[in-house]
């Protein structure tokens, strides 16, 4: 069977902070996010940092 997914890596995140997350990004974009973070931390080749949304969708910081 041909392997057409990357492998699971479930990582551990407050419920409020991930239902913020959720709200801003969608809640199916949320790993496409993550990935896109990571590309850029690690520094790959024309890899970006993820656009923040505006302050005006963002009410208060999750976890302030």
């Amino acid at each position: 069977m041909k392997d057409t997914h990357t492998r699971h890596r479930p990582i551990r995140v407050d419920t409020e902070l991930w239902e913020a997350f959720g709200r801003l990004v969608g809640v199916r974009n949320r790993s496409a996010m993550i990935r896109d973070f990571i590309r850029w931390y690690i520094g790959i080749p024309g890899a970006e940092l993820p656009k923040r949304p505006e302050p005006a969708k963002r009410s208060k910081p999750a976890g302030a």
